[in-house]
């Protein structure tokens, strides 16, 4: 009898042991869980907060751009942006369809239609090309476009239609006076190579630095209200002396 209590005492023992460790795996199991999902929970947040930054980052490169745009816009006398060789098609010629991308502007209460510096009409069941209406709006010029100040305004030029910025757009407005003889004098604009790879940001640099430098050795600035037209060859000399001097190759 005093053997078989020992057994069974014995038994008991063990599987009391054996059901602590049991609970131990358990408690260990569901700490090493929550763990995990405390690890996953701050990976998440991490992610989200990443994310965050980025789109708030990239906000704030967007302002910072149009910022410096602006400025840009306020402090270049003169800037042609790099063309794409658009073709233009002339006024008057008619289309029976409009371009896939086209845009509609409504002036007046009329609907026109825009598409890379072109305006068109209906007429007939088709479309024709048009002058650009006075007081139409668009979100961004095409590339290629003649940019001067005439007093405190900067005008913008593009296929023969000026432009003024307007809240964040660029709205069609009257060919301001002597603006035409800015853009004549404009359109004889030298072509400049960067010969020793110069980055599109450096030649915009390296050519408002010169500009400043031929009008200054000149007295000619083509920004000026009245500029003196014949002393033109005179700043272009300047000017390619300069760039030529900084490594570009200039025609």
């Amino acid at each position: 009898m005093k053997y078989v209590l020992l057994i069974a005492t014995l038994l008991l023992t063990a599987s009391q042991a054996f059901a602590d460790q049991d609970d131990w795996s358990r408690a260990k199991d569901n700490h090493h869980h929550r763990w995990n999902l405390a690890q996953r929970d701050n990976r998440d947040k991490d992610n989200r907060t990443r994310r965050d930054d980025d789109r708030y980052s990239n906000r704030d490169y967007q302002k910072d751009r149009a910022h410096a745009r602006d400025q840009e816009h306020r402090q270049v006398p003169v800037q042609r942006t790099r063309s794409t060789a658009l073709y233009r098609p002339p006024v008057g010629r008619i289309e029976h369809r409009l371009p896939d991308r086209h845009v509609v502007i409504n002036v007046r209460r009329h609907p026109y239609y825009y598409y890379g510096g072109t305006y068109y009409d209906r007429w007939n069941g088709s479309f024709v090309i048009i002058n650009a209406p006075i007081g139409a709006r668009i979100g961004t010029l095409p590339s290629g476009y003649l940019s001067f100040m005439i007093g405190p305004t900067r005008y913008f030029y593009f296929g023969g239609t000026y432009y003024i910025h307007n809240h964040d757009e660029y709205e069609v407005v009257q060919a301001p006076a002597e603006a035409d003889q800015i853009v004549n004098a404009a359109e004889q604009e030298m072509i400049i190579y960067p010969a020793k790879g110069q980055s599109q940001d450096q030649l915009d640099k390296d050519r408002y630095e010169c500009h400043r430098w031929a009008v200054s050795q000149t007295g000619f600035d083509p920004s000026a209200n009245d500029p003196n037209l014949s002393m033109k060859p005179d700043y272009n000399r300047a000017m390619s002396a300069c760039l030529e001097a900084r490594g570009y190759v200039v025609k």
